[in-house]
């Protein structure tokens, strides 16, 4: 979603992530994106963001189908939630 995630891959060489950020070019219309409500439960169970979180998700909106809700039943750490709001529409 962003170029900036490339720094979040590991073991990955610091000169060649510069390089990296300077000639990819960024395409994210294809990424998938949902809401918490209807995001399919093999994608949160999958996604790096939100694989911590898959079960607490699929539990709270049984009862809590409202996104608001759920973000703020989840509690997660601003860091994260703002890395997983990149994926929800």
């Amino acid at each position: 979603m962003t170029k900036e995630q490339i720094l979040e891959t590991y073991n990955i060489d610091k000169e060649l992530v510069q390089k990296l950020l300077s000639i990819t070019p960024l395409d994210n219309s294809k990424v998938a994106r949902y809401t918490l409500v209807d995001a399919p439960e093999e994608w949160l169970k999958n996604h790096p963001y939100f694989k911590y979180s898959a079960d607490k998700i699929i539990y709270y909106r049984i009862s809590n189908p409202d996104d608001k809700k759920i973000w703020k039943l989840l509690k997660t750490k601003p860091e994260y939630e703002a890395r997983m709001r990149l994926y929800i529409k």
